[in-house]
């Protein structure tokens, strides 16, 4: 990430500041009909690069969200996981928070847990497979199908993670510029 987009991603609370303001920012020019269809999609750049670095868990009941901002050689993790079970009692422990990672270290680990995880899936989906599940019904081929699709949708992006690529943050940087010099966030 660029030197311009790291005061913005320090932790939880800063970005979460940065979503606000880009919605508050976006609906100004809507309301004062001073954005056409081609600046709307300018705009879009303004929180689109926060989604592309987010882990959705929208298959869990408040499930977390996790983003992951590399700078340099260093990875941060920021996190929201604030459902409530009830009045304050949080489902997870912590219900925001970050940490920051040597880069090299974190994919090591993912590729430990990558490998792990989707040998020992592998070993239950055979073992499903090979089971008698009497007058149960188990599409087979389907679980193995999925199971393999899964795996190798992970490690497709995994592999992004050995990329050395450097994006394009200039169309990034110019809306979120012009967004911070607005009078309506100056205030």
């Amino acid at each position: 990430m660029p030197p311009e987009i790291i005061p913005l991603t320090q932790n939880f609370e800063k970005l979460q500041s940065f979503k606000d303001q880009a919605v508050k920012y976006i609906e100004t020019l809507r309301i004062n009909n001073k954005l056409n269809d081609c600046e709307l999609e300018e705009y879009e750049y303004l929180i689109s690069w926060i989604y592309q670095r987010r882990l959705p868990a929208d298959h869990l009941t408040g499930g977390p969200i996790v983003w992951f901002l590399r700078y340099l050689d260093e990875i941060k993790i920021i996190w929201r996981a604030d459902h409530q079970i009830r009045p304050n009692t949080y489902l997870w422990l912590f219900p925001s928070g970050d940490c920051t990672l040597s880069y090299d270290f974190f994919v090591q680990e993912i590729t430990i847990f990558a490998d792990s995880f989707f040998a020992e899936m592998a070993e239950r989906v055979n073992l499903a497979v090979s089971r008698d599940w009497g007058k149960t019904i188990i599409d087979k081929d389907s679980l193995k199908a999925e199971q393999l699709f899964r795996r190798d949708s992970f490690y497709r992006d995994v592999n992004v993670l050995f990329s050395s690529s450097i994006a394009d943050w200039s169309a990034t940087i110019s809306p979120i510029e012009r967004m911070q010099n607005h009078p309506s966030i100056k205030n």
